[in-house]
């Protein structure tokens, strides 16, 4: 049979800890030694791009498009393999109040979602379980970002800032508790009641002070860690932010502004940036080659982090001890989340099958409903 496991499904098995969140670090760093020994292939992230025709546009969504896109990847270790997709309508919003621009998403209607996870085995080729996304993505992006504070933040560090208060937000919360004895969280999002939510909620999950800051400007003081966790077009971190002894991670490029490239010592890159292409049809614009197919290009912007002296290596090389994490207490370190890779999906989506199975509350299917006697 193959499972059919909803977001609540990995969710219960998290509450109950069945699926343990120090165990979610350990697959994503496994994974990260596999990529470093030549042992996790991945595929360029891949995608396209189509303009929503006008009579399904929304009055004040700017540039509609549908989007398509996949990330797939393989541990060998583990044997699975996992191919990520996403359907979504894409636009962006400005907030005419206070001017902030967001990038912003649907399935069907504002507010609903679709992102799929199909679990296979790399021994056997047998299709093991197809998942929501939505808490896993929340997962794999906040456990890559801890694993690098694990190696790159002071051992001491105890007071972590992070920009957003959604899930993702909460999902690095947890995680970062994981590998620094946190003694405070301070939170800023531009909601009031989001933030102070969120602070309320985390603090007694956690059992640590969690802060809601009222601006920007305030959250970095006092933190050794800053992780940003938005969908902001804006850059959430300035330089004039960045203080000695610093770790910084972001979920995107643009949360830290390029001008802070010159009071950030050193760069870890998820990728370098020759690995971390998007392969992009895009419906109407320049990206089309001469023969009308796909064309690779490189993961905006953020350039003054992907190449240069500040640059140490990959997060596959700090893992497998290549390159060095911290030089000295002082150093203000980033790490760049250039672009997530399909071995997050299958490392994550391969912990939650098994908490899942063995906790007998996933939906089934028959695996032959998925199969066939026509060879392709």
């Amino acid at each position: 049979m193959t499972l059919v496991i909803s977001n609540e499904h990995v969710q219960r098995v998290l509450d109950t800890g069945a699926l343990g969140a120090p165990a979610i670090i350990d697959a994503i760093e496994a994974s990260y030694r596999d990529l470093a020994a030549g042992n996790a292939p991945y595929a360029p992230r891949r995608g396209v791009s189509v303009p929503v025709a006008d009579s399904h546009r929304h009055a004040g969504f700017r540039d509609e498009r549908f989007v398509f896109g996949t990330m797939e990847g393989a541990v060998q270790t583990t044997g699975y393999f996992a191919i990520r997709l996403k359907l979504d309508v894409s636009y962006g919003l400005e907030d005419p109040t206070t001017g902030a621009k967001t990038h912003e998403k649907y399935c069907m209607e504002p507010g609903t979602y679709c992102g799929l996870i199909l679990l296979v085995d790399a021994n056997t080729a047998e299709p093991l379980a197809l998942l929501n996304d939505g808490i896993v993505q929340h997962l794999r992006v906040a456990a890559t970002n801890a694993l690098a504070a694990r190696y790159m933040a002071n051992p001491e560090a105890g007071v972590l800032g992070i920009y957003g208060s959604g899930g993702m937000a909460r999902s690095h919360a947890s995680l970062f508790a994981l590998v620094r004895p946190l003694r405070e969280i301070r939170v800023y999002s531009p909601t009031r009641a989001h933030r102070e939510l969120f602070a309320s909620e985390m603090e007694e999950e956690l059992g640590i002070p969690v802060h809601a800051v009222e601006s920007p400007e305030l959250l970095p003081d006092g933190c050794d860690m800053v992780t940003c966790c938005t969908d902001s077009n804006l850059s959430v971190v300035l330089p004039e932010f960045i203080r000695p002894g610093m770790f910084f991670s972001s979920v995107t490029g643009h949360e830290v502004a390029d001008e802070a490239a010159d009071r950030i010592d050193a760069v870890v890159l998820h990728q370098t940036i020759e690995s971390s292409t998007i392969l992009t049809y895009a419906a109407g614009e320049d990206r089309i080659g001469p023969d009308g197919g796909i064309v690779p290009i490189a993961h905006p912007p953020a350039a003054a982090y992907s190449r240069g002296p500040r640059v140490r290596g990959t997060l596959a090389q700090l893992v497998s001890g290549q390159i060095p994490g911290r030089t000295s207490e002082g150093e203000v370190n980033y790490f760049y989340n250039n672009i997530g890779s399909g071995i997050q999906f299958a490392a994550i989506a391969g912990e939650a099958y098994q908490a899942v199975r063995r906790a007998g509350i996933a939906h089934e299917i028959p695996t032959d409903w998925l199969t066939q006697k026509i060879r392709d």
